[in-house]
């Protein structure tokens, strides 16, 4: 985006020169006068010197000898040199020096503010510096703690060494009797067990214990096996027949022939009822029925002319096999179920006697404990007190001087020339900051503006006069921004004007965000707040637009965009809003509802401005217009007010006997209550070519 459009620096380097040159007495005397104050105190300051002495530690860890066994397993009798220094700084060893070297006008608490302890070398090396009014005495004083510090040090080590001495010997004896009462124990509870090693018997019979709840773990696991084949072998049998047949004989059916001769019985009957009866009488229709069931008997014979005669009959070989098996299982039962019954017998007995061998083992191992813990207490003890003996003879305390202090040659303080130089630094940054100030208090601001010849209307800045009107749907327009609803090339530049001034920012402030509220509740807010925002977008200017008027949305219809969820919605946490916004234009404009009318959620001063704070970092967007309500509602534009940088009032033209002027002046007395509002200007919506009512024609012209 071209950024031609934004307002220069407010402050450039020739303005500073100017203003330099216009004050230029007032930054001489500053300068003069800090110079010569700096000089003079410097003069009149006490000099200081210091001298330094140089202590070689030799391995401060090595100068403190171990304090007890621990110390010389672990290593840990080293010296830190942050207590040896704190140690110097003391005022006990501070007051020794003094006493020392009798220092008659010296006292602990001022030497400790002059005395610097630095260690180098790796912290092999302290330095120690005294800070003194002469440099005899700097160098005397520091001579006294190098040497009075070595003195101290072996004193120490000495005495450490006869305590830590003495306490290892301490410990080797009490070490020497608890072995010698861990073997006594020992000893007697052998006798007692009449063995030598009784580790042996605990671990056998444990074993042997354990092999026998193996094996009848065992044995049970088979039993269980074992009835279950005895079970498959007894289904088995019940399946199987004891005897089956061998061979078969066949024999003509002698049913057949039965039934023949039953016939011609029945039809000897029938020619003797003939004579007696006719022949479709029911005594021979009975006869007639009778023979044809028997004709029918004889055709369901004749399908099998032969019949089984007799057949030959043996012992099954399966069924005998499978009654062996069983008898086999159940010996094999009660073999298996006797072994388990003498298994459970012995392994009660063996964990009757683990019970009391454990208790045994128990009772020994704690002893056997003991004893080695004993015996390697004795001799850590032992060790320690001969390396206690070698370490006192052979690592004492090997402080010395490294480099006594020298006398010091220039004083330590003051220093007249980095004094000199800080007073002209301090001088020129005075003299001219003075400079500023003093421009800033005597015109306002710190550069000369020319006079801004705009119109006022009710005491506010007239920024323009344009007739707009609330446009349709923006979604009606080609690019998706409402078209003017009577475009014409004044209005167009009028609204324009209007843009551009009130996105004027320098290249680091943020994104102003603009507040316009009608003088009265109609529709001219909305409509020169969307007005405006389509013009700059068209000419390239990011716009974010947020409809604040909570009590009667409009901008919404405007975009074809829901009320809900809006600016009402961010306040209260429910969402983000940048999560909400509705992007047209192809990302240069970007619009933000008011939210639910009926949404109870407060406009607080703290939520706005968090709100504000945040739209105005964002770096999508170069202005964010927001449209109020009217200043009616004070509730409302008040804390919109104090959130946004500025307030821009609308108001039509003269209607209903009030001038626009009259508006503006009662707008401002609602508004100034208890503050003064940054009000920037007031927009008049007239008709095109009309007069405002109550400003000079040649003054309507903005300049």
């Amino acid at each position: 985006m071209d950024d031609s459009w934004k307002l220069p620096p407010p402050v450039t380097l020739r303005d500073l020169v100017r203003i330099v040159r216009r004050r230029a007495l007032l930054a001489v005397i500053t300068f003069i006068a800090v110079v010569t104050t700096t000089l003079l105190l410097t003069s009149r300051m006490q000099p200081v010197y210091q001298a330094t002495s140089r202590v070689l530690m030799d391995g401060p860890n090595n100068t403190a000898a171990p304090s007890n066994i621990l110390d010389l397993i672990t290593g840990a009798n080293s010296r830190p040199l942050d207590a040896e220094m704190e140690k110097i700084k003391s005022r006990n060893f501070l007051t020794d020096v003094i006493h020392a070297g009798r220092l008659r006008d010296e006292n602990a608490e001022s030497l400790k503010g002059r005395v610097v302890l630095a260690p180098s070398g790796g912290g092999q090396i302290l330095d120690i510096s005294v800070r003194a009014k002469t440099a005899a005495d700097a160098k005397k004083i520091a001579d006294l703690l190098a040497d009075h510090y070595i003195r101290l040090v072996g004193r120490e080590y000495e005495d450490k060494a006869d305590v830590s001495e003495e306490r290892l010997r301490r410990a080797r004896d009490e070490a020497y009797n608890e072995k010698n009462a861990a073997e006594r124990n020992l000893n007697a509870f052998l006798s007692r067990a009449g063995m030598s090693d009784p580790s042996i018997l605990y671990r056998d019979r444990a074993v042997t214990t354990v092999n026998v709840r193996n094996q009848l773990e065992e044995s049970r696991r088979q039993l269980i096996l074992q009835r279950q084949a005895l079970a498959d072998q007894q289904k088995q049998l019940a399946r199987i027949p004891p005897e089956r047949a061998e061979s078969y004989t066949l024999v003509k059916n002698p049913v057949i022939d039965s039934y023949r001769s039953e016939i011609t019985r029945l039809g000897v009957v029938r020619q003797k009822l003939r004579f007696d009866y006719a022949e479709d009488s029911d005594e021979v229709k009975a006869v007639d029925s009778e023979i044809r069931e028997l004709k029918r008997a004889i055709a369901d014979a004749e399908k099998e002319r032969f019949s089984p005669g007799s057949r030959g009959i043996i012992r099954n070989p399966d069924y005998a096999r499978v009654q062996s098996a069983i008898f086999d299982s159940l010996i094999a039962i009660k073999q298996t179920e006797h072994g388990i019954e003498s298994l459970t017998k012995r392994y009660a007995e063996l964990e009757g006697q683990q019970k009391t061998l454990t208790e045994q083992q128990n009772i020994y191992e704690g002893l056997k404990r003991k004893r080695d813990a004993a015996n390697e207490a004795y001799e850590k003890a032992r060790l320690g007190l001969i390396n206690m003996r070698m370490t006192r003879v052979m690592s004492g305390p090997n402080l010395r001087v490294l480099e006594d202090a020298r006398l010091p040659e220039q004083p330590l303080s003051p220093k007249p020339l980095l004094n000199l130089a800080m007073a002209i630094t301090l001088g020129l940054f005075l003299g001219f900051g003075f400079a500023l100030l003093a421009e800033y208090l005597a015109s306002g601001s710190m550069i000369e503006t020319p006079e801004m010849d705009f119109p006022r209307v009710g005491g506010v800045p007239l920024l323009g006069a344009v007739p707009v009107a609330l446009p349709g749907a923006a979604a009606a327009n080609p690019d998706g921004l409402p078209a003017p609803v009577r475009p014409t090339v004044s209005a167009t530049d009028t609204l324009r004007e209007i843009g551009f001034s009130l996105a004027h920012r320098g290249p680091r402030d943020p994104v102003p965000i603009i507040l316009l509220a009608g003088t009265r509740s109609d529709d001219a807010t909305a409509a020169v707040a969307a007005q405006i925002a389509a013009t700059l977008v068209r000419d390239g200017v990011r716009v974010t637009l947020i409809d604040a008027d909570r009590a009667q949305p409009r901008l919404n219809h405007v975009f074809g965009a829901p009320d809900a969820p809006g600016l009402a919605d961010v306040l209260a946490g429910r969402h983000r809003f940048r999560d909400i916004l509705h992007i047209g234009a192809n990302g240069s404009l970007r619009f933000l509802s008011a939210g639910s009318p009926d949404d109870p959620t407060p406009m607080s001063d703290s939520g706005l401005r968090r709100f504000f704070r945040e739209m105005a970092s964002d770096r999508d967007t170069d202005l964010v217009l927001v449209s109020g309500p009217s200043v009616w509602q004070a509730p409302i534009i008040a804390p919109l007010e104090k959130a946004a940088n500025g307030l821009v009032l609308v108001t039509p033209d003269a209607g209903r006997g009030i001038t626009p002027a009259e508006s503006v002046a009662r707008a401002r007395r609602l508004l100034t209550n208890g503050y003064k509002p940054n009000i920037l200007g007031v927009i008049v919506n007239t008709e095109e070519g009309a007069d405002i009512v109550g400003v000079p024609a040649q003054e309507e012209k903005i300049a």
